[in-house]
């Protein structure tokens, strides 16, 4: 028997655009920690496996009347995971904006302060807003987005690898700290980055951060299959589900890896009854005109 594997995705009041509008909505605390750590304290004590946080590089508040994206998520995440124990911690990291060696670094930080909870989602980013703030005026082709988001993955786990605390003797009678043999710089050279190693912090005995990768694009099951640990996709029903998980199967055998999880995603109304579900996923859609979906069905477009 399959074992079901279910992970969060903490984002702003909630996947509606019009959530925010209900009146027990939290809106007004979004930008509290506190309330971030409530959400993830309730998620694993469901037993849930993972507490994600999606993020953007603009202010993303267009369809939710707030803003969508508020922490950064890798600061966030460190004041979670010393508020919870057991549920991994998942955060966005863009291979557009980042830098690999930076990326690895606060990473490998936080798998050391969660004790070993920690994933990351690598995305290669969605809008020209966002390149704006990073010193571009338009986002690369997708092609050469997951070109460059490849060796940005290649090389964090070089970095990773480069060294590890078995490099540290600390032998205060001989002096010596660090044990050379163990630290390898990776002297990589490549399309995009050019980085020389070893990372300076260890990779302890959890290992490095588990990978994930969000997106049903060509090149983006092509990442997955490579190397990422599961792959958060999108299925509108059954049969599409099971068509993208043989494929991800597929491409994971051609690169003789085991295949990724595949998480598809799910947004739920909840309430007494069915009836009542209905009625709330209905009193939401009717928060939000015609005019204003056209909007945001033409921005998804492009």
């Amino acid at each position: 028997m399959s074992e079901m594997h279910l992970t969060v995705l903490y984002y702003s009041t909630g996947l509606h655009p019009a959530s925010w509008r209900l009146p027990h909505s939290h809106i007004d605390e979004v930008g509290d920690i506190d309330f971030q750590v409530k959400i993830a304290q309730l998620a694993e004590k469901g037993k849930l496996d993972a507490f994600f946080l999606g993020d953007g590089q603009y202010i993303s508040g267009e369809a939710t009347g707030h803003i969508s994206y508020y922490f950064e998520p890798i600061t966030a995440l460190t004041a979670l995971s010393r508020e919870t124990q057991y549920i991994g911690l998942i955060s966005t990291i863009s291979s557009t904006f980042y830098e690999p060696y930076l990326a690895a670094r606060m990473l490998s930080s936080l798998q050391q302060l969660s004790h070993g909870r920690i994933g990351a989602n690598i995305v290669t980013s969605q809008f020209d807003a966002e390149a704006r703030n990073f010193s571009m005026d338009y986002l690369p082709p997708l092609e050469q987005r997951y070109a460059r988001a490849d060796e940005f993955v290649s090389v964090m786990k070089k970095l990773w690898a480069s060294f590890t605390t078995d490099a540290i003797v600390n032998d205060k009678e001989k002096g010596e700290g660090l044990d050379n043999h163990y630290i390898r710089p990776i002297q990589h050279n490549g399309d995009y980055f050019k980085v020389d190693g070893a990372i300076n912090i260890p990779t302890s005995a959890y290992d490095r951060p588990l990978l994930f990768q969000a997106g049903t694009s060509l090149p983006g099951r092509a990442l997955a299959a490579k190397y990422v640990e599961a792959i958060f996709s999108i299925a509108w029903n059954r049969q599409d589900a099971q068509d993208f998980r043989a494929d991800i199967h597929r491409r994971a055998e051609s690169e003789h890896r085991r295949p990724p999880l595949v998480l598809p995603g799910l947004t739920v109304y909840v309430d007494e009854t069915y009836e009542q579900a209905a009625q709330l996923k209905a009193q939401l859609d009717d928060f939000i005109p015609l005019a204003k979906r056209r909007m945001q069905l033409s921005k998804a477009l492009g």
